[in-house]
């Protein structure tokens, strides 16, 4: 950093959003500033306004906001609430949205959407435009840049995908990139690479970053300072040393001390039990291509055993195959000693009731035109004889379990958080007392507070209830905080498994040890 000016001011913005309920205020006159060649991290829960800063920055904002203080980029000062002025500091500040797949047009190609943005803010030709674009695809590590720009973006992965975002952002020598929780949804290896890449970046141009996120490990990672926010207001600021070592706000004390961390420790595997469910040689074909190779591993009663790996690794393949939602599988699954993958769909239609799933996504996983209490009946309704009074106890009887109230049964899925959404899914799956339950990336889209509250209440149900958990994530602290096992899948095929506390101490394998070399690490300790 320098004593040149700050690339970005923000002065007392304020942003007031007109319903049909009336005003609401959602940012309460956030100041901040981001020196030349800084990475500033704005942190705070889903909610707290950080997007929607940055949005209010480029003049983003819809119609029925309210806008008061300013925006100063590079000594150029403009009133918060003139969006045509703001929308000037485009190009200088350069932004990258959390989904890739809904930034980019899916029916242009990469090449055509990057020539377009740079033909619109310069006068380069069509050809020296296309040149600009491979020499921004080789920045950012993607090989082959002349194919890369002729493909769709549905032919990218997610990391793939966010690394076009970036260049993108770059073509236009921005002095400030503005990264809106650009990993969230990427794998620990692929969040690890991006990270570097925006490191990198950062280092050879002398790039100011304005990064949102709420995962204080990259925070603690990648920034120079950071700004907590809370409800719309700053509640602390700082090096990120000194926030991070003695915290002043309760409120950033308490997002601290919700990050699981390896080294935290481990659950205690409970041998004494039988398996619950032994899978045996379980493959899975798309044509050509194996998901899921010769997978062999056992789930005893009572305990939680975390499946990891990368998008693409073959996670979510096998537990859809344990749920028989994708058929002709082969190999073997036995549950309690029966074959669930041999029998007729008649004959494992009453075993679904005892084998519940809580997908990652719970803005899609439930129907947002049926109320909570049709949401936590329907199972019960489709898998038992429960009706009438029985059948709303049951119903009353999960919603509380979950920490939620009885006046929420009668709302809809869109009056609700993520994780009081997460909480519904996970009513439901419990309404027909299932044995197993298999739970898919389900704390992923959380941030940090709201994912350690569902932990805990997973670690409570199954203490109360004795359930046994099938964790399938990618993020490893997670699973050593709740596992006792841990089976690590690579391209289809189990690289290892064993108890949590001896694989993640002496991983056998490269590709476990890369794993767990990727994982954000929060330093807390003082300068």
């Amino acid at each position: 950093m320098t004593d040149q000016p700050n690339v970005l001011e923000i002065d007392q913005l304020s942003v007031t959003f007109d319903t049909a309920e009336g005003a609401v205020t959602a940012i309460h006159e956030i100041s901040l500033a981001v020196a030349r060649g800084e990475v500033l991290g704005l942190v705070g829960e889903s909610g707290s306004g950080k997007s929607l800063t940055a949005s209010a920055c480029l003049g983003m904002l819809p119609g029925n906001a309210r806008v008061d203080g300013s925006v100063t980029m590079n000594g150029e000062r403009h009133a918060a609430s003139d969006k045509a002025s703001l929308s000037g500091f485009r190009g200088r500040a350069a932004m990258v949205f959390q989904n890739p797949m809904v930034a980019l047009h899916p029916l242009m190609t990469i090449g055509r959407q990057m020539a377009d943005i740079i033909q619109a803010n310069s006068g380069l030709s069509r050809a020296d435009a296309l040149d600009r674009a491979r020499t921004e695809i080789e920045n950012v590590r993607l090989p082959e840049a002349r194919e890369q720009l002729d493909k769709f973006p549905h032919q990218f992965s997610g990391g793939q995908l966010q690394r076009i975002m970036i260049a993108i952002a770059l073509t236009l020598d921005p002095d400030l990139l503005i990264a809106d929780e650009p990993t969230t949804a990427l794998d620990v290896t692929v969040q690890a690479d991006i990270l570097n890449l925006i490191r990198d970046l950062q280092k050879r141009k002398n790039l100011s970053v304005l990064f949102i996120t709420h995962d204080l490990g990259i925070v603690s990672e990648l920034c120079d300072r950071v700004v907590v926010v809370r409800h719309g207001r700053v509640v602390e600021t700082g090096t990120v040393r000194e926030v991070f070592a003695e915290p002043q706000s309760d409120y950033t004390h308490a997002l601290l001390d919700a990050v699981p961390a390896l080294g935290d420790g481990g659950v205690t595997a409970n041998d004494r039990e039988e398996p619950l469910l032994e899978v045996r040689g379980l493959t899975k074909r798309y044509g050509e291509f194996e998901a899921a190779r010769d997978v062999t591993f056992s789930v005893r009663r009572g305990t939680c055993v975390g499946l990891v790996g990368e998008s693409g690794s073959g996670k979510s393949t096998v537990a859809m195959s344990l749920l028989r939602l994708n058929d002709p599988v082969s190999g073997a699954a036995f549950f309690e000693g029966e074959d669930i993958l041999a029998m007729s769909e008649r004959n494992f239609h009453p075993l679904r009731n005892r084998i519940g799933v809580v997908f990652q996504n719970p803005y899609s996983s439930l129907n947002p035109r049926m109320r909570v209490r049709d949401i936590i009946a329907e199972p019960l309704e489709t898998h038992t004889d429960i009706r009438g009074a029985a059948l709303q106890q049951e119903v009353e009887k999960n919603i509380k379990r979950v920490g939620l109230d009885l006046e929420h049964l009668s709302r809809y899925p869109t009056d609700f958080s993520g994780g009081q959404r997460q909480r519904i899914a996970i009513a439901r799956a419990l309404a027909p007392a299932p044995d197993l339950l298999i739970l898919d990336e389900p704390t992923a889209a959380l941030d940090v507070s709201v994912q350690a509250q569902v932990l805990d209440l997973l670690e409570e149900l199954q203490r109360d209830l004795s359930l046994t958990y099938l964790f399938i994530t990618h993020d490893l602290a997670v699973v050593e905080r709740l596992a006792s096992d841990v089976i690590v899948m690579y391209r289809g095929a189990i690289m290892e498994q064993g108890p949590v506390a001896e694989v993640f101490a002496d991983p056998k394998t490269q590709y476990t040890r890369k794993l767990l070399a990727s994982v954000p690490k929060l330093d807390r300790q003082p300068a």
